[in-house]
């Protein structure tokens, strides 16, 4: 997959309703309130992808979020 298009579809699953493949189980609204939710707290949620290994997201907060 071109980087292009990679980037393009990482933004995409963000958004309520997106859904990957055709799962009928699947609403398309788990990573879309993950990203509200984190971003309601200042953080960042970040996703790198490599064809035929997998998926990672990371997920940032300031540090004046953490509680020790």
């Amino acid at each position: 997959m071109a980087l292009v298009s990679k980037k393009k579809f990482h933004k995409k699953i963000f958004d309520a309703f997106s859904k990957l493949g055709n799962s009928e189980n699947s609403s398309g609204m788990g990573l879309y309130i993950v990203k509200d939710l984190v971003q309601s707290f200042s953080g960042e949620i970040n996703i790198e992808s490599k064809h035929g290994e997998g998926t990672t997201f990371t997920i940032l907060f300031p540090p004046e979020m953490i509680i020790s």
